[in-house]
C-alpha cells in the first residue's frame, strides 16, 4: 500500500518531547517521574501501514528499557536504551485515541500479542489480540504496531508496552509513567475529501477469473473498491472523457470481451455489453476525440464503435499485448507486450518472454521497438497520467502498484509493495481541458502599425458561434504568448510559407511565432461558455514594429 502524504491542512499546537536534552541532570534516586503527553488532534487508519503518521509532530514519548525515563523524557539509567517510540493522535469529535509504536533505529520488536499493549489507569484497553490493532511490517520485517481505543476527555496515567529483542520497551515502570491529557474540544484537521478523478484505479486478478477493483490516492493510499467480482476476468480499465470508469473482460469468463461501466465510488457494475471481440486485454480512450481503442488477441488493435470491434492493425502473431494507453495529446498509442518470438503466446510462459513497449500513431506503421527487453517483471497494466508520466502494473510480483517507465532510458522503478500481486489494468482521468468564453457579440481585430497604442480596425463582425477574422498586416519577427482556445492558420505566406498553430485568449489576443515577412490569412476559432464585451488590449506587442492585436 502506498500512502506517502501527511494529513493536509492541519495546524496544531503540539507539545512533544525533545530528544536532544542529553546533558540534563539525572533524577534523584527514588524520585518518580511523570511525563505529560498531549496527543495531536487527528485520526489514523489502523491497518498496519504507518505512512500517514508524521514522525515529528506526532511524537508523544520515548519508550525505554524497563520503562526507565528521566525528567527530560529521555531514557535514563545504566544500560537503559531508547528501544521504541510512541506516537499519538486523538479524535476529540469521536473520543478515539490512536497510537503508533515504532522501533527506534535497528532494534528488533518481538511479534508477541501478549506483550504489545496499552494500559489506561492500570487497565489494559488494547493488546495484540484486539480488533483495533495491527502489526506494522515492511518487507516482512516487523517495525511495531498501530492501535486505537475509546478514551473520554480527561487526564490519565498511562503505560504503553512492546517487547524489543526480548527486553521490555515501555513508557514507564516502577513509578515512572506518562500522563495523557485529552481535551473535550480541539481543532481537528479537515478530513480530506477526494473526488472520483483524484484517484488512480486498478484491478487485481485473483486466481483465473475473479477481479478485485482498487483505487489509490495520495491521501488515502491503496484500498479495495467494492467486493471481489467473481468470474468477471476484468483485464483492462480506462476513464472516458466524460469521467466514466470502464472495464473490459478477457476470455476466462462466461462473458468474454464485454465492456463494463463501473461506479467510481463503490465499484458497482452499472452496465455491461458485448463488443464482438473474444477478449479485450487493454482499452484506452483517445483524449482528442473520445474514441475507444483496445487490443484483442484474436483481432489485434481495434476500435470499439457502437459495441463492435473493428480491426485497425492485425495481430502480427507471436506478440501478446497486455495493455495500451494513449498519450495526452491523443497522437501516440503506447502498448506493453510480450514477444514470444513467433510462438503461440498461449503455449509458453510469459515470464520467459521478452517484455517490450511499442507505439502506434494513426496513419503510421506500428513501431514495436520503443523499449526492448525491459528488465522488469511482466507488465500487464499501462497508463499515462495527466503530466504524461507513463506508469505500469506488474504480474505476479509483490512490488506492484504502481511503477514508472522512462521511455528514454527504458528503465522502470520497482513500485510500492502491496498484497495485490497481479495488476491487470490501471486507469486515471484525463487532464481537464480549459473552456473558452462565448463569442456571442461583436468582435473586432486591430493591428497597431505605428506603435501609438491605438489599433487600426481591420475587421468587425457579430457572431453567434464560429468566429472568423480576415487579417492583413505586417510582422517583423518575435513571438507572443497567450492561453486560450485552439486556432489553426494555414496560408501561403511570402518567404517563407508558414503553417501556424496557436491559441486565442479571452480578449481575442493571438499567440504564435512569425518570421520577418508579410502575412495574410484567415483565423478561425470556436468558443463555448461565458460572455465578453468591450475593447481590451492583448498587451502582447510583437518585438520589432510593435504590432498589436485587439479583441472585443
Amino acid at each position: 500500500m502506498m500512502r506517502n502524504t501527511k494529513l493536509a491542512g492541519a495546524i496544531f499546537s503540539v507539545l512533544f518531547l525533545s530528544a536532544t536534552a542529553i546533558n540534563a541532570a539525572p533524577k534523584p534516586k527514588g524520585v518518580n517521574v511523570t511525563i505529560p503527553v498531549n496527543p495531536v488532534p487527528g485520526v489514523a487508519v489502523v491497518d498496519g501501514n504507518s505512512s500517514e503518521w508524521n514522525l515529528e509532530t506526532d511524537l508523544a514519548a520515548r519508550m525505554c528499557t524497563a520503562g526507565s525515563i528521566g525528567e527530560d523524557g529521555n531514557c535514563e539509567g545504566n544500560g537503559k536504551e531508547n528501544l521504541s517510540n510512541l506516537y499519538a493522535r486523538y479524535d476529540c469529535n469521536k473520543n478515539i485515541m490512536y497510537v503508533l509504536v515504532l522501533r527506534e533505529g535497528n532494534h528488533s520488536p518481538d511479534k508477541s500479542a501478549d506483550n504489545a499493549w496499552v494500559r489506561i489507569d492500570g487497565k489494559k484497553v488494547v493488546d495484540g489480540s484486539s480488533g483495533d490493532f495491527a502489526w506494522v511490517e515492511v518487507d516482512e520485517e516487523l517495525l511495531g504496531y498501530e492501535a486505537s481505543f475509546t478514551l473520554n476527555a480527561g487526564t490519565y496515567s498511562s503505560q504503553v508496552h512492546l517487547n524489543v529483542s526480548g527486553d521490555t520497551s515501555s513508557t514507564g515502570k516502577n513509578g515512572d509513567s506518562i500522563e495523557i491529557t485529552v481535551p473535550e474540544t480541539c481543532n481537528m484537521p479537515d478530513e480530506p475529501t477526494s473526488k472520483a478523478c483524484d484517484y488512480i484505479y486498478g484491478v487485481h486478478d485473483k486466481g483465473l477469473s475473479d477481479s478485485q477493483l482498487l483505487r489509490y490516492s495520495a491521501a488515502g493510499g491503496l484500498e479495495p473498491l467494492g467486493p471481489l467480482l467473481a468470474n468477471h476476468d476484468i483485464e483492462a480499465l480506462d476513464v472516458s472523457l466524460d469521467q466514466q470508469l470502464y472495464g473490459a473482460s478477457g476470455s476466462d469468463t462466461n462473458k468474454p470481451g464485454h465492456l463494463y461501466t463501473i461506479d467510481m465510488d463503490n465499484g458497482d457494475i452499472l452496465s455491461e455489453k458485448p463488443t464482438g471481440c473474444n477478449e479485450l486485454d487493454g482499452i484506452s480512450f483517445n483524449p482528442s476525440d473520445g474514441s475507444l481503442w483496445g487490443w484483442s488477441q484474436d483481432k489485434g488493435l481495434v476500435q470499439i464503435i457502437d459495441g463492435t470491434c473493428s480491426t485497425v492493425v492485425s495481430n502480427p502473431g507471436g506478440f501478446e499485448v497486455e495493455d495500451l494507453t494513449w498519450n495526452n495529446a491523443g497522437d501516440t498509442l503506447y502498448f506493453a507486450y510480450n514477444d514470444h518470438d513467433g510462438a503461440d503466446p498461449d503455449a509458453g510462459s510469459d515470464a520467459n518472454a521478452a517484455h517490450h513497449i511499442g507505439k502506434y500513431s494513426v496513419g503510421s506503421p506500428v513501431d514495436w521497438n520503443v523499449c526492448n527487453d525491459i528488465q522488469a517483471p511482466e507488465i500487464e497494466a499501462l497508463e499515462v497520467l495527466s503530466d504524461d508520466t507513463l506508469i505500469v502494473g506488474y504480474h505476479d510480483n509483490r512490488r506492484q502498484f504502481i511503477a514508472q517507465v522512462d521511455l528514454e532510458t527504458c528503465e522502470t522503478n520497482s513500485g510500492e509493495e502491496t498484497v495485490y500481486t497481479d495488476i491487470e489494468g490501471i486507469a486515471a482521468c484525463l487532464p481537464e481541458v480549459a473552456t473558452c468564453p462565448s463569442i456571442v457579440g461583436t468582435w473586432s481585430l486591430g493591428v497597431d502599425h505605428n506603435c501609438d497604442g491605438r489599433p487600426d480596425i481591420m475587421s468587425t463582425n457579430t457572431y453567434n458561434e464560429d468566429l472568423t477574422w480576415d487579417i492583413n498586416g505586417w510582422s517583423n519577427g518575435g513571438s507572443w504568448s497567450q492561453e486560450g482556445c485552439d486556432i489553426t492558420m494555414a496560408d501561403e505566406i511570402m518567404n517563407p510559407a508558414v503553417i501556424w498553430t496557436g491559441t486565442m485568449g479571452e480578449n481575442g489576443s493571438l499567440s504564435g511565432t512569425y518570421g520577418n515577412t508579410k502575412f495574410s490569412g484567415c483565423w478561425t476559432a470556436t468558443r463555448t461558455g461565458g460572455t465578453s464585451d468591450g475593447i481590451a488590449s492583448a498587451n502582447n506587442p510583437i518585438q520589432g514594429t510593435g504590432n498589436q492585436f485587439y479583441g472585443q
